[in-house]
């Protein structure tokens, strides 16, 4: 009987650490980056995180990285959308809401969603602006009204001789991101996949599965699921593989980053106008 629950002991001990005790491999187990005797994995895919034994096991739905334990896995980061309420990730009441921290009935962020925080509902309103992809309310004014700083994809921002953009006329640069179209200045940022030229033109990756690259056979970033490859693959974008599921990770948070100081350029441009 000792034998035999000694033997139980050992296969599970086996099966928990099976990923450490066969060797860290990048790009399988869903671990995107080992540590350096490659005995664990440093770094899990979004979705995944690693275990005590350093093998990756995904978080709970909707959670893009977490802490597991014995007795549970508490999520640290949820996805656009939701927010963590004990330690799991729930929906943001309105749809439209990108980041609710302050809890699932108050929205933060609504994004460029072609909706605007509403600080009267807590919720997010759409833009009245035709084609708009994101929009402030400029309060502070005699009279308020809604300023559009970002306009949808496959539109440019045009100034005349207003605060608010207008997002009627099509860019000019095709595969432009959406709200980084100007006629002014022409394309910012490309969308994800495509680069841009000395010519202000965007054109496509060559390596594929990448994001976004700096010229056409240099990739910097891979897309979700992707990590770069090394030896002959080095340069390349090769698919993480392993059981479970893979939750679409927040590449986009460089550019939330980006929106948000858009989003803040646009409200204190609300605010000098409030002699409106």
């Amino acid at each position: 009987m000792r034998v035999l629950v000694a033997a139980l002991l050992l296969l599970l001990a086996c099966a928990a650490g099976s990923a450490a005790a066969a060797g860290c491999i990048p790009g399988k187990g869903w671990c995107a980056f080992c540590n350096l005797d490659l005995t664990r994995c440093g770094k899990c895919i979004n979705g995944f995180s690693p275990n005590s034994a350093g093998a990756c096991r995904k978080c709970t739905p909707h959670c893009i990285t977490c802490r597991h334990s014995h007795l549970a896995s508490t999520c640290l980061q949820c996805a656009d959308g939701y927010t963590i309420v004990k330690g799991k990730c729930v929906a943001c009441k309105d749809k439209h809401c990108v980041t609710c921290r302050s809890g699932p009935k108050k929205c933060d962020w609504c994004g460029l969603t072609g909706y605007r925080f509403d600080n009267k509902t807590g919720g997010c309103k759409p833009c009245t602006t035709k084609n708009c992809a994101g929009c402030v309310l400029a309060q502070k004014a005699k009279k308020p009204f809604e300023i559009c700083f970002a306009c949808k994809y496959g539109y440019q921002a045009v100034w005349y001789k207003s605060a608010s953009a207008n997002c009627v006329t099509p860019c000019k640069i095709k595969n432009c991101a959406a709200g980084r179209c100007y006629s002014d200045h022409g394309c910012e940022v490309c969308r994800d996949g495509y680069y841009q030229t000395l010519t202000g033109t965007c054109k496509r990756c060559l390596v594929p599965h990448c994001q976004t690259c700096a010229s056409p056979d240099t990739c910097q970033e891979c897309a979700p699921g992707y990590i770069f490859g090394s030896g002959r693959r080095a340069g390349t974008c090769i698919k993480v593989t392993g059981p479970g599921h893979f939750v679409p990770g927040p590449q986009a948070t460089d550019r939330a980053v980006i929106i948000h100081d858009m989003e803040a350029a646009a409200a204190a441009a609300a605010s000098v106008v409030e002699g409106v």
